[in-house]
Order: C-alpha cells, then sequence, then structure tokens
C-alpha cells in the first residue's frame, strides 16, 4: 500500500490476504540474507581457509540477490494492492 492511500480495515486485510501467498516464495528466497546464512558462509571460508572469500560471498551474490528480492517484493505488494 503506498503512502497516503486511504483504505478501510477490510480493504486492507483484502490486500494482506492477497499479499501474503505471493510473497511466501520471496521470503524463503530471501533466507541466505538472514544472520543464520551469513554464519554459514564464514564458516565454510574459514574451513576453506580464504576468509576473503566470505567477503566476496557478501558483496557480490547476496548483494545481488537482495536487489532481486527488494524488486519481487515490491511487485507483489504493487499486485495485491491494484487487486484488493
Amino acid at each position: 500500500m503506498r503512502a497516503g492511500m486511504h483504505t478501510n480495515r477490510s480493504d486492507r486485510q483484502r490486500m494482506i490476504n492477497i499479499w501474503q501467498p505471493r510473497s511466501t516464495s520471496i521470503l524463503h528466497m530471501m533466507g541466505p540474507l538472514s544472520a543464520n546464512g551469513r554464519t554459514i558462509a564464514i564458516w565454510v571460508a574459514a574451513i576453506l581457509g580464504n576468509p576473503w572469500l566470505f567477503w566476496l560471498w557478501e558483496i557480490v551474490p547476496l548483494t545481488l540477490l537482495a536487489l532481486a528480492a527488494a524488486q519481487r517484493l515490491r511487485q507483489s505488494e504493487d499486485q495485491a494492492s491494484a487487486a484488493a
């Protein structure tokens, strides 16, 4: 829902009901961005003896994943808002 839009409670609930199933796969996609995902990545880098691998993982793939997830999440919000 965009700022400035005035909706009543039932409209908001309808939008949430539409958005929730669509957002589930996106939120699962964001799993590697969690603290657990980062902990596993730094552990693997330490086991391999190359701490720079962790930073490479942080900077390139995780940044691209965060950008893609944010874009998909915004699209699902817009679709839910339009459908409600």
